[in-house]
């Protein structure tokens, strides 16, 4: 039969190894959210065509407002290659 002390250690290391297991769950689904994330170096305005650029690639939420037609709908602008 196992004592107090044996059943306190075993759910020690469960609490332990399940710690481990979120830990890594969190760590896995940050890594889908910043998969999820789209940045670009040109986005066009929806509403009036009006073309951003950034030197860097950026994120939608980077657009902001359109200065022309003050729309915050923006879609990311394909390479013209």
């Amino acid at each position: 039969m196992a004592t107090e002390s044996q059943k306190s250690e075993a759910l020690r290391k469960v609490e332990m190894r399940l710690s481990q297991i979120r830990l890594q769950a969190i760590a896995a689904l940050q890594e889908i959210a910043d998969l999820d994330v789209i940045c670009e170096p040109h986005w066009v305005c929806l509403g009036c065509g009006y073309e951003k650029h950034f030197t860097k690639p950026a994120t939608i939420a980077a657009c902001e407002k359109c200065p022309r037609c003050q729309s915050e709908d923006f879609a990311p602008m394909r390479s013209r290659k």
